[in-house]
């Protein structure tokens, strides 16, 4: 069976709770941006392995539920724009999104402009939806888990991700969240539950095939949500998931950029406490003008991921990326950190000497 030195390193960080590691996203955009051309898996495992980096899959656990697939048709057509139907047929009706795009190149022309819950009686979907994760034949699932697992062994990190409960499935329009919660408040709840009872059960199967993460967030901090809503709805509702989570022996990664000042100093974390919170962002893409004040507010089971700057890791050298993250560690003194970008990803065109070096600094095990 392939190992993963640094993968072990980096669960030992998250087991221990204390210790430092570091990874660094290797989105798509930055991938295709290093290669210069669409890339492969065993792209991204070189890629990762030769920087350093640990090596995270993702699986789409709801990719195997049949019941879940959208079916697309083409209600309209004017010009060079198609508008298209993308429908699920559900226990509470037929619900759809309805979005434009690009009738040459199939690119999407903004969000969708109508979604799967618009509306009271959408909610019923679930309730269908918990019921069809309950009923779901994971074989596919447990072959698909087994081929990866079979060609790469322990060189990756199994994850998969999982929609914020606040974020019901991504089946509402942003702009609508709020505007159904308000409304809706014991409706929302409910599907609140509901996702996350279908949570608990993909958390399970997933941890008995061998995932040890999950990864999930929040829609996002100040910039769009209030400390209202994080203490009435996105506690509550990501404390259940995290529930779920360890009881399936999962470690929980939990994302949310932008302003996050006021949720760390409401404690609004630590009633969450997820395994991982990325991330302690400053300015411009966050709030965070004093790493250190706000670490000493978090709890010591919490591990930060991220801090440096996504500007630094893009246009400075090996030598300031470093300086940078030694001036970080000594902020976070005491307390466990994994090094990473401050938004979690890394722009396009990050020089990839800059990850080499941290990754080969705080990740490389020697002796072993």
């Amino acid at each position: 069976m392939k190992t993963n030195k640094i993968n072990e390193k980096f669960l030992d960080v998250l087991r221990d709770k204390t210790g430092t590691a570091s990874l660094f996203s290797f989105d798509s955009d930055f991938m295709k941006a290093h290669f210069k051309r669409d890339y492969s898996l065993d792209d991204y495992v070189k890629l990762s392995l030769e920087t350093y980096n640990p090596v995270f899959y993702g699986f789409d656990m709801q990719a195997f539920v049949p019941a879940l697939k959208f079916e697309t048709e083409i209600v309209a057509q004017n010009g060079g724009t198609v508008t298209e139907r993308l429908k699920l047929k559900t226990d509470a009706g037929e619900k759809y999104f309805e979005v434009n795009r690009q009738a040459d190149t199939h690119i999407r022309l903004g969000e969708a402009h109508i979604a799967p819950v618009e509306h009271k009686e959408d909610f019923a979907v679930f309730d269908w939806y918990c019921d069809v994760i309950r009923r779901n034949d994971w074989t596919e699932f447990k072959k698909a888990v087994n081929a990866v697992r079979g060609k790469y062994g322990e060189t990756l990190i199994y994850s998969m991700f999982l929609t914020p409960p606040f974020e019901l499935l991504y089946w509402t329009r942003r702009e609508n969240i709020y505007y159904l919660y308000y409304d809706h408040t014991g409706e929302y709840f409910k599907a609140m539950d509901a996702v996350n009872a279908a949570y608990g059960i993909l958390m399970q199967v997933g941890a008995e095939c061998g995932l040890q993460t999950v990864s999930y967030g929040a829609p996002g901090g100040m910039e769009f949500t209030s400390p209202s809503v994080w203490k009435e709805a996105i506690v509550p509702s990501s404390k259940a998931f995290e529930v779920s989570a360890r009881k399936a022996g999962l470690f929980t990664q939990f994302h949310c950029c932008g302003k996050i000042t006021k949720i760390i100093e409401g404690g609004y974390l630590n009633d969450i406490k997820p395994s991982i919170y990325e991330t302690l962002a400053p300015p411009p893409v966050g709030d965070v003008t004093n790493p250190a004040r706000l670490r000493n507010l978090l709890s010591k089971d919490i591990t930060i991921h991220g801090n440096i700057d996504l500007g630094l890791l893009k246009d400075g050298n090996p030598q300031e990326v470093l300086v940078a993250a030694e001036r970080l560690l000594d902020e976070m003194q005491g307390y466990p950190h994994i090094l990473g970008a401050s938004d979690s990803c890394l722009w396009p065109g990050t020089p990839i000497e800059n990850i080499i070096t941290i990754n080969r600094r705080y990740n490389e095990v020697k002796g072993k």
